[in-house]
């Protein structure tokens, strides 16, 4: 059986094996609303977990409506 270094080549997870990252379809729906405007909402949203950190949902860029979005600097 291969280790999991043998699996994942990536130096990251060579100096960090227990560092996890989880990716994986939410079900249910996912709402983002700003100044009581509707900006985004999926059906197709991910999940991904990541060890330290709080959990973050990625919408599909489709399901945002862009028109309710101004650009910034960043």
């Amino acid at each position: 059986m291969q280790s999991a270094r043998q699996i994942n080549p990536s130096p990251g997870f060579k100096t960090n094996p227990g560092h996890a990252i989880t990716i994986e379809p939410f079900r249910g729906i996912v709402s983002v609303h700003a100044g009581g405007s509707l900006i985004a909402e999926s059906t197709n949203a991910v999940l991904v977990r990541e060890a330290g950190h709080a959990p973050v949902y990625y919408l599909p860029i489709d399901d945002i409506d862009g028109d309710k979005l101004v650009r910034s600097a960043h």
